[in-house]
């Protein structure tokens, strides 16, 4: 008998940015999505609790079309400071991370990977296990087999036993 074990979601992407467009360098990839597809993001898929997160996220990335003076913002890293003043030490900048798998998942972005080749079809595979108290989530190029990036799913830390 023949058992096929599939763990793995493939996502198709055929994403082009439209309008404002936002470019991030990331981990030695580049990205491309627009405001419409990440503020769409912050709307449907933000915490509740989190909107003035949310909205500094906003700020900080229509300053950025201000300040250049055209229709590409570009930001740098996966941790992006805020700079706009406002003192709250669990809300120092902006996660990109998050935003990214959000928009991987609504295939409302455009990748382009450490070899300069378009991403076509991320793999999203869980790695790990509860026995060794880690399991995340790697998002890999298909065409490559190359990990992009990860999240953490579930991680326990390793104690001492108290005797």
């Amino acid at each position: 008998m023949l058992t096929i074990s599939v763990n793995a979601q493939t996502i198709k992407l055929d994403f082009e940015p439209r309008g404002q467009v936002i470019k991030l360098y990331f981990d030695s990839m580049t990205i491309y999505t627009d405001t419409t597809s990440l503020f769409n993001v912050y709307s449907q898929f933000g915490t509740k609790g989190l909107e003035a997160y949310h909205f500094r996220v906003k700020k900080l990335i229509l300053r950025q079309f201000e300040d250049n003076k055209n229709d590409t913002a570009i930001f740098s890293g996966n941790y992006i400071r805020f700079n706009d003043g406002i003192e709250n030490k669990y809300q120092e900048g902006w996660y990109v991370k998050w935003a990214l798998i959000h928009l991987i998942n609504e295939k409302k972005i455009l990748i382009i990977d450490r070899h300069e080749k378009r991403v076509k079809i991320i793999k999203i595979k869980k790695k790990g296990s509860k026995k060794k108290n880690n399991i995340r989530r790697a998002y890999i190029n298909k065409d490559t087999n190359e990990e992009l990036f990860s999240d953490i799913i579930l991680t326990r830390p390793i104690t001492t036993p108290a005797f």
